[in-house]
């Protein structure tokens, strides 16, 4: 009993020391924690802080580079636009003879600018005495032109003023205002930039001045969705005189124009504006302000990219606006940690991702120490496919040259006509067996190159006919040794996509087992068969004994000739593994289909060449004889692209009663359309400029067009294609490569039906 009370309490005492050493650990490591987080974690929180300060800082300006950009851009295209504008022929041609013809001419160019972009109020033409001569004015979506009697003058406006007397190729950018019709400010509130360049007529004579109203909404409502992005901060876009372009409500906005002179930046945060006029790129800190500053000096939009653009803009003091984020009290210790509890949070939260990261750091290494063992694997086992593939051709090359010797001398021994009978058939057995040996080396020479990599194939057009019947003709004698008929069923004039001595390797091959594993007086059927995709089926089925579903699965391995090594057939068990291997290099199939003492069936699968389904030439000439057209018809063909122009005048010229104008881009085929209103327009769709839709509903808008057939002839062929461009007004919709047949049918119906709405689709 006293021993076993001594047991008893010794491991009472290994326990209790075991639980203290425990303890005075695990305080002693929690106690060391504390004192790096407290070391370490407060500069770590301090450095985060200012980090995500500094982001939000980034992001903000971000917001405000993008509204710098947009703003830029934006007035750039209208300064190169105005500048276009100023030296257009049809304005030159109104200067020198503003007849009524001239000025429509100008006002469709200027209409046609605005609608296309939609941005332009107004684009006017005003005389040095300030009277408007042209104007387009842009409401609700569609441009039009201002009669005469409504033409105002404008010759006290300060955008007029300052731009009549400027030098050639100068600009004057306005501030931004309201626009102001009649004396009255305009409702709703249309805030206006206004572009303007003076007009020399052909002979450098100042004639007036080009005015472009940019409507600056859709540009303010951009930069209001940007500035709606903004967190923890209110962003605000005031002018060079404090006027509000985008406030913190739209009240606020336009307040000196409106006569509210409290509704102003500078009356809002004086302290801010006076230090904006001193430093405006870097943040202003206030007692009652945080803002970061973004000056967007829109003089940079010169000189623009345009060969007209200017150099520089006139009164740039006045092309000036400012973007400004009011933040909120940036994030600090004091403000994220206001209590014991929340550092006891964070210690507690440091040490689970601590434990997390040991986690993840074990799994991440052993995983890498997988994914190492696996690419060592990987490397190991590419250098012995390497290696075996270099032995193959080395071995391969090196074997040639005694089989040289051997097949060579055997000849030379078998035309010796003193050769005794005996002897000529042991030379006969020699050069028999030489030659299977050289059939061994060529094909593993081919395997070794397959798997190297380095088998280079020539792919071209490959009459199937042809090539069968030249690979037939080569082993009629070996089956005519066997009494083994041939039967090659009628193979359409296809042509595949291939090498044509790799694949005649194939056929050979494939023809070769079709006599050897045959039976005496047995039958070998070639056929051929279309199938989907562009592809054809070539298929050589015999009437030997078949190959048992085991073995099929073995069929296509190196050296493996299945039973036949008992059979005394010679073959060297490579030719169906090197037919499988030059079939998927050439973009083929092979297969087999086999029934045990009935025979087999291979096949290979091959893509088709597509080009030989282009029409040829006695296409065309048949399909250009067999169509007659009424006489003296008319047609007009828009496309950018100078082969498809010549390629139709030349199906067109061929036909006696049909005129046919070109013109490479829609605004030519437009005025073209407008001056000799054809029978019949084809469009092509995708044009620079505009695309045959919006060229579309140009002319379906003209009086003298409207019931004009419009046919589209392009590349975009697929189904929705064709149902968008049915759908969007097209009398017809025909796809490239074109079908000269169906092109000329529809052409004939289209100039006989003029007016209606065949709705025809290739």
């Amino acid at each position: 009993m006293a021993r076993s009370d001594f047991a008893r309490a010794v491991r009472i005492l290994r326990i209790e020391t075991l639980s203290r050493s425990t303890l005075g650990l695990f305080c002693a490591i929690f106690l060391l924690l504390t004192a790096l987080l407290l070391a370490i974690g407060y500069p770590i929180l301090q450095a985060f802080e200012a980090q995500r300060n500094k982001a939000l800082d980034i992001l903000h300006l971000h917001h405000l580079e993008e509204s710098k950009q947009l703003v830029q851009s934006e007035l750039r295209r209208a300064a190169d636009d105005a500048l276009l504008l100023a030296h257009l022929p049809a304005l030159t041609t109104f200067l020198h003879q503003p007849t009524p013809e001239h000025k429509a001419r100008l006002e469709n160019f200027f209409e046609l600018l605005s609608n296309r972009l939609g941005t332009y109020a107004q684009i006017r033409f005003i005389d040095l005495q300030g009277q408007e001569h042209v104007r387009i004015d842009h409401q609700d979506g569609v441009a039009f032109a201002v009669a005469e009697d409504q033409l105002q003058d404008k010759s006290g406006r300060y955008y007029f003023q300052q731009s009549r007397a400027l030098p050639a190729g100068k600009v004057f950018i306005s501030k931004a205002d309201l626009n102001v019709e009649h004396g009255q400010i305009e409702i709703p509130f249309q805030p206006m930039i206004r572009i303007a360049t003076p007009v020399f007529d052909g002979r450098n004579e100042r004639r007036g001045v080009l005015v472009i109203n940019y409507r600056l909404e859709e540009m303010l409502s951009h930069i209001r969705d940007r500035f709606a992005l903004i967190q923890q901060g209110t962003a605000v876009l005031i002018s060079h005189e404090g006027d509000y372009l985008i406030g913190s409500y739209p009240g606020h906005e336009w307040g000196s124009i409106r006569d509210r002179a409290d509704l102003n930046y500078q009356q809002d945060h004086p302290e801010v504006w006076a230090q904006l006029q001193r430093a405006t790129h870097q943040p202003i800190v206030t007692p009652v302000a945080n803002v970061l500053t973004l000056d967007i000096p829109l003089l940079e939009v010169m000189p623009g990219t345009h060969a007209l653009s200017v150099e520089s803009v006139i009164s740039p003091e006045l092309i000036r606006w400012t973007a400004l984020v009011h933040r909120q009290p940036r994030h600090t210790l004091g403000t994220t940690f206001q209590s014991v509890t929340s550092w006891l949070t964070l210690g507690f939260t440091l040490l689970l991702l601590a434990l997390i990261a040991w986690l993840s750091a074990s799994r991440i290494v052993s995983r890498h120490l997988y994914i190492e063992h696996m690419a060592a694997a990987a490397r190991e086992a590419e250098a012995a496919n390497l290696a075996k593939s270099r032995f193959l051709a080395n071995m391969s090359h090196e074997l040639r040259t005694p089989m040289n010797a051997i097949l060579g001398f055997g000849q030379l021994m078998e035309y010796d006509r003193n050769l005794a009978p005996e002897h000529k058939e042991s030379v006969h057995e020699i050069l028999t067996a030489g030659n299977h040996l050289l059939e061994l080396i060529n094909d593993i020479l081919d395997l070794a190159r397959i798997e190297s990599g380095r088998m280079v194939l020539s792919l071209e057009s490959v009459s199937i006919a042809d090539l069968v019947d030249e690979c037939t003709r080569l082993i009629r004698p070996l089956a005519d040794q066997q009494q083994i008929r041939i039967e090659t069923l009628p193979l359409t004039s296809r042509h595949a996509m291939a090498d044509r001595t790799r694949l005649k390797q194939v056929i050979l091959n494939l023809l070769s087992n079709a006599v050897k594993y045959n039976r005496e007086q047995g039958l070998v059927r070639i056929s051929g068969q279309m199938l989907e995709n562009n592809r054809f089926k070539l298929s050589i089925q015999d009437t030997g004994t078949g190959i048992s579903t085991e073995n099929l699965k073995q069929l296509f391995q190196p050296f493996n000739r299945l039973d036949a090594d008992h059979s005394g057939i010679e073959g060297t068990g490579v030719g169906l593994t090197l037919a499988k291997q030059l079939m998927e290099l050439m973009d083929g199939t092979i297969g087999v289909h086999s029934t045990p003492n009935e025979g087999s069936c291979f096949w290979i699968t091959l893509s088709l060449d597509s080009a030989e389904d282009s029409p040829t030439a006695e296409d065309i000439t048949e399909a250009l004889v067999a169509k007659d057209t009424t006489p003296m018809k008319t047609i007009l063909y828009v496309d950018d692209n100078p082969s498809n122009i010549k390629l139709l005048r030349g199906l067109m010229n061929r036909l006696k009663d049909v005129v046919m104008l070109d013109a490479h881009t829609p605004s030519l085929g437009l005025e073209l359309a407008k001056q000799h209103q054809p029978d019949l327009i084809i469009l092509d769709i995708n044009m620079p400029e505009m695309d045959g839709y919006e060229l579309l509903q140009l002319m379906k808008k003209e009086p003298t067009l409207m019931h004009t057939p419009v046919m589209a002839l392009t590349a975009n062929a697929m189904h929705n294609d064709v149902e968008r461009g049915l759908e969007a007004g097209f009398d017809s919709y025909l796809t490239k490569p074109l079908d000269v047949k169906i092109l000329l049918e529809t052409t004939e119906q289209l100039l006989n039906m003029k007016g209606e709405n065949p709705n025809v689709s290739q």
